[in-house]
């Protein structure tokens, strides 16, 4: 799963200006990281012990 929302994070970097012709020759910084946590990971504990195992991994923790 993370594997493919960077390829698709790279993608769209790499083509800025093609995705959002409004940013098309401007330079980008990456400030931070959005996470969104569905209502299964509060719903069901197990789901949401394994999310918070993989985001731990994730962000090298």
């Amino acid at each position: 799963m993370w594997t493919l929302t960077l390829d698709d994070v790279k993608h769209v970097l790499d083509n800025l200006g093609g995705e959002f012709p409004e940013l098309a020759g401007r330079k980008y910084e990456i400030a931070g990281f959005g996470w969104h946590w569905n209502h299964n990971g509060i719903t069901h504990y197990k789901i949401g012990e394994a999310m918070g195992q993989a985001m731990l991994k994730l962000i090298g923790r």
